[in-house]
């Protein structure tokens, strides 16, 4: 409830611009995304991908799916697989492929309005949502073995999809994530900030659409828009 009181008080208005790290790029030019289930692909979300591939032609665009992902690495990740709640398991999935493979993770209702080479300078990043909670599918990145990632992994590998009760663990990825993020370091505050070497971004950078309103807000800072289709 808080973040949602003091949010138009204390998000810093204004172009703040990219904290980097390195004087040459670092992530690598991949973008990882994943799709389960063997279902067709909504036109809506061909429509993110191809913004992708415009305003990123050079980057090598991953597809992570039961060909090619153990979606059992994980007991919460193996039970959502075997319930067909496939939305759930790129919770553990995206973590895990960023810290093995390095580049940058998006959902597939992402769409880019500019290029993600900025983004680069710097060993890993994610963001907020509106309401401050980290999103790391709406575009985050690392380069291979970030120890920032490994506190989040762990906190996912402590957990079951199916509670002992029966019941399904369908709590949102970012209390797990937010929860860890605040362990260590991560303030309330609407800022750009720091934590175990992550930059963490307002939400104007990846999810100016805000959800409850309709309304997207976009600013200087926006590199992209998470759609949240759900």
């Amino acid at each position: 409830i808080m973040p949602m009181i003091f949010l138009l008080s204390f998000h810093n208005k204004g172009r703040k611009g990219v904290i980097k790290t390195s004087t040459a790029p670092i992530i690598p030019k991949r973008i990882h995304y994943m799709w389960l289930g063997k279902t067709e692909f909504p036109d809506s979300l061909k429509r993110c991908i191809d913004s992708w591939r415009k305003f990123c032609p050079d980057y090598e665009i991953i597809q992570w799916d039961e060909s090619n992902y153990d979606v059992d690495k994980c007991c919460y990740m193996k039970q959502a697989y075997q319930q067909k709640r496939f939305g759930f398991v790129p919770d553990y999935a995206r973590l895990d492929i960023l810290y093995h493979c390095g580049g940058i993770y998006m959902d597939t209702d992402v769409e880019l309005v500019r290029s993600l080479d900025n983004l680069l300078y710097q060993e890993a990043f994610s963001s907020v949502e509106k309401w401050q909670v980290i999103n790391f599918g709406g575009c985050s990145g690392a380069v291979a073995g970030h120890p920032s990632l490994k506190p989040f992994l762990h906190a996912w590998e402590q957990r079951k999809f199916i509670r002992d009760d029966g019941t399904l663990d369908t709590l949102s990825s970012g209390y797990v994530d937010t929860r860890v993020a605040l362990d260590n370091g991560y303030v309330l505050n609407g800022q750009n900030q720091t934590i175990m070497g992550m930059n963490i971004y307002t939400y104007d950078y990846f999810h100016p659409y805000d959800y409850m309103s309709g309304k997207t807000e976009m600013t200087d800072d926006t590199y992209g828009i998470h759609h949240f289709n759900g």
